[in-house]
């Protein structure tokens, strides 16, 4: 577990002193404008790998045989849905605040 957030504390640094180091930032959009599809497919394939880890390791799953790897398939994605109803959840709830009226105070 520690070396996961190692890994991503590690790929955060280097993305910021990439921009920051970058002397003409204009330059640094440019280049992730044209590799945008290398940059979403290497953060997919980090998401599913650091989140099958995580899945596997709390659920004590095995991938040794067909059923195995069926019922960590069950898991994984019972987890993930679970992750996107509490997306859906919690946009919901922002959609329905009334972020219109707004009281100031007098004092």
């Amino acid at each position: 577990m520690i070396a996961g957030w190692l890994i991503i504390g590690v790929i955060v640094v280097v993305g910021a002193m990439a921009i920051f180091r970058s002397q003409d930032f204009i330059y640094f959009i440019n280049l992730s404008g044209r590799y945008f599809f290398f940059f979403v497919t290497v953060a997919l394939v980090l998401f599913l790998v650091f989140s099958i880890y995580r899945v596997s390791t709390a659920s004590d799953l095995h991938f040794t045989s067909f059923d195995g790897i069926m019922n960590a398939g069950k898991v994984y994605f019972g987890w993930f849905k679970g992750i996107l109803s509490n997306v859906a959840n919690v946009g919901g709830y922002a959609v329905k605040q009334d972020w219109t009226n707004v009281s100031v105070g007098r004092g």
